[in-house]
């Protein structure tokens, strides 16, 4: 990090530190992770820890790039609009900031300290088959809550359409998912059928679902509260299943039975065969592709071979 990096950073903490209480300890202020470099995702905010003068105050500093200065604020904005779909107990578990601002163009957000499951091999195996079903049970009630029947005309191209179109038609896909989709498309522009959208997060993996801190969380098997992080994703017009695949393929390996009572019990809270959840689960990869914005298109190809792979396994008809 160079000087004036640095010392930009450090106003923002002060100030957030000042807003809080002076609450925070200005010199603990360390990268989580690594910046971004030339491979990553050319939109991603950068990472910070910040401890606080109690443990209870430790935060986490997200500061969007100085190319995209927007990021940050969307996230929570976005969060937000989906809070406001649900009950309380969904938005509980839905990541708030405990401080937002903005510095020149650069918008930012400080959150309470999290823990991600552990990095330890057995603590981890016995968190994950914890953590699995707590978390599908979540994204099956948001489901049902956001659950929407899209009828309008023009709507409905857009939704469910447009997106089979631009998949079949996309020559760096893999063969079988264009042709799937477009075996999907055809039944949809005959058949008609009422389809349903939903909140869906958008990148719904195992590191965007944190946990209360605990003393010793490292080698503690049993987790506390859960949060959502990382909402810039959202689409509230989005669709079934796909975010509950990208969490069982964060866990789980494809083909471990865990991950095909998962999908059932999904699919039975929301009345959906095997078959029309495939559908759905392509449908968002079609829009995926054509909303890339700053998302590398290599990584959405290997993401979309991985993706209808474990729907091909796991959303078998019987």
């Amino acid at each position: 990090m160079n000087l004036d990096f640095e010392e930009h950073i450090i106003d923002v903490v002060n100030h957030a530190s000042k807003e809080l209480g002076d609450t925070l300890d200005v010199s603990t202020l360390r990268w989580v992770g690594r910046p971004a470099t030339k491979g990553d995702v050319m939109d991603a905010s950068q990472a910070f820890y910040v401890d606080g003068k109690r443990r209870s105050d430790d935060v986490v500093l997200l500061l969007s790039n100085e190319s995209f200065g927007h990021t940050v604020a969307e996230d929570v904005a976005r969060a937000r609009a989906v809070a406001g779909r649900v009950d309380q107990t969904l938005r509980s578990h839905i990541i708030k900031p405990v401080y937002e601002g903005r510095v020149g163009n650069q918008t930012y957000a400080l959150f309470s300290r999290l823990n991600p499951l552990s990095d330890y091999r057995i603590v981890r195996f016995l968190q994950k088959a914890r953590a699995s079903t707590r978390v599908a049970a979540w994204l099956t009630k948001l489901a049902q809550q956001t659950r929407k029947v899209s009828q309008e005309e023009a709507e409905y191209e857009r939704l469910f359409l447009k997106p089979l179109e631009s998949l079949a038609g996309d020559d760096d896909i893999n063969p079988r998912i264009k042709a799937f989709a477009r075996q999907s498309l055809e039944h949809i522009r005959k058949a008609r059928p009422d389809l349903i959208t939903i909140a869906q997060h958008g990148d719904f993996w195992s590191g965007n679902v944190l946990f209360e801190r605990r003393f010793l969380g490292d080698f503690n098997p049993f987790l506390g509260r859960f949060s959502v992080i990382d909402w810039r994703g959202l689409w509230l017009d989005g669709y079934p299943g796909i975010d509950l695949v990208r969490f069982c393929l964060s866990i789980y390996k494809v083909g471990a039975s865990r991950n095909n009572q998962l999908m059932s019990d999904y699919r039975a809270a929301l009345d959906l065969s095997p078959h029309e959840l495939r559908v759905y689960i392509t449908i968002a990869l079609g829009r995926l592709g054509q909303e890339l914005d700053q998302f590398p298109k290599d990584r959405y190809c290997i993401m979309c071979d991985r993706i209808f792979g474990f729907a091909e396994t796991h959303l078998i008809e019987h």
